[in-house]
Formats: C-alpha cells, structure tokens, sequence
C-alpha cells in the first residue's frame, strides 16, 4: 500500500516538472528548458527552467525553430528565402498576431440573389464579426413576381469559418385564395403576402485575403405565420453572390 502511495507520488512529482517548463528548440537541434518572459521583434528572452531566480537570458529569434510551452501549445517560426533573421523574427511575429486577431476581424458584405435573405429576387448586405467562429447581421430587400417589393432581416451564427445558422424575420413570398371561397380582385383571385420566422443552414464562401468575390447557399425552413389553404411550412432557401471588404 504505501509503495503504492510512493509510486504515485513521484510520478505526479515528475509530471509536473516534465510538463511545467517551455521548451526551446534551436534550429542546430539543441533544447533550451525555460520559463520564456518575452519575444520580441528580434529576441526570446527566458530564465533557466532550473534556476528561475538567476539573471534573463536571450536569443535570437532567427535560432530558435519552436517553442512548446508548459500548457502544451506548439509556435513554429518558419524562415522565409531571401529574407535575413530580423524580418524572418517580425514576420513571425506579425503573422501571429494576425491570427490571434482573426476573431476580431470585421467584415461587410453585399451581393446580389434569391432567397429568403434577399427578399426574393434582390440584393443582401451583410456584417460579420469574426474571421472564424463569429455572429453577423444581414438585411435584403427584393421583388417576388406578382407581389410588391419585400424585405427581410436576420441574425447568422458562424460554427465555422464559412458554415453559419441564420434564423430572420421577413416578407416570405404570397398566397393565391380560391376566388369561390374569398373575396377577390378583377383577376377573380385574391393575393396574400405571406410573412414569418425562418431558419437556415448554409454557408458564405469567399476567396481573397483583404477583399474577394464568392457565393452563398442557404437552406431551411420557413413558417407562414398568415397563411390560410395551404401549409404553414414551407422550403427556405438562398443562393447569391457575394462581394466582401
């Protein structure tokens, strides 16, 4: 029992030590065990794993191939052909960054199409929080053959970088009664606009890093809240094209 005791002991003694330091990888093969303070444009600056309470010590960037630190997360630096050691450390650097700001990223959107979001045959403008996981906003407005010009707004939740869940309110399309049963026009019929809720899957996909051209594709459900001889279901769906800044 209590060599059993002592067993675990030292092996969550020796798990913390293993898994509680960063690891510097130069790029002779070398390892640094450390506890990394900064980086910087040109330098790593750390303290010996092993005595944390002696003096900072550096390196240079342009040395090191990786870095794992102690939670487990992995930073290669990559160098880049023809350029030297200090802008192979800032491009890093700035790349980096860039990624830890993808979910801060705003982007607009507005193309045309037919759809639920786009109001029937009409145009959609769209913002988006987020470059990968993220929310947006979207309004459409557009003409459905023998009704007058709808509208629709709505809310996407982004699971993925182009893959979303929207679910909006708007003018959903119109509803022709039988003339023997309802009051109708000189046509001998009578048309409805029909409105409700609608929920979609689908995605934006989109090329260009900065601005770019793509396409949507949406499909769901939509609930006629004032429909009278047919079904309160019927099909949602969006299709478009989509220019993003």
């Amino acid at each position: 029992m209590m060599r059993g005791i002592l067993v675990v002991v030292f092996f969550t003694i020796v798990g913390n030590y293993l898994f509680a330091q960063d690891v510097i990888y130069k790029q002779n093969g070398d390892e640094i065990k450390s506890k990394i303070i900064e980086i910087t444009f040109e330098t790593i600056k750390y303290k010996e794993f092993d005595f944390q309470d002696g003096p900072t010590k550096h390196i240079n960037a342009s040395e090191v191939f990786m870095i794992i630190y102690e939670s487990g997360k992995r930073e290669l630096i990559t160098p880049i052909k023809g350029k030297n050691s200090t802008q192979v450390s800032e491009q890093y650097i700035v790349d980096r960054a860039d990624e830890e700001d993808d979910n801060k990223k705003n982007e607009f959107m507005i193309g045309p199409g037919y759809g639920n979001s786009y109001g029937g045959f009409g145009c959609r403008i769209q913002w988006k929080r987020g470059r990968e996981l993220g929310y947006g906003f979207h309004f459409g407005v557009g003409y459905f053959p023998e009704a007058p010009m709808l509208a629709s707004a709505g809310i996407k939740l982004f699971f993925e970088k182009h893959l979303y869940f929207n679910t909006q309110f708007g003018f959903t399309g119109w509803e022709v009664y039988d003339s023997n049963k309802y009051s109708h026009f000189g046509d001998g019929s009578y048309h409805q606009i029909l409105y409700g809720p609608s929920i979609l899957v689908g995605g934006d996909w989109t090329c260009g890093k900065k601005a770019g051209l793509g396409f949507n594709f949406g499909l769901g459900a939509t609930y006629n809240i004032n429909v009278v001889n047919q079904g309160p279901l019927t099909l949602a769906f969006d299709s478009g094209l989509i220019i993003w800044f």
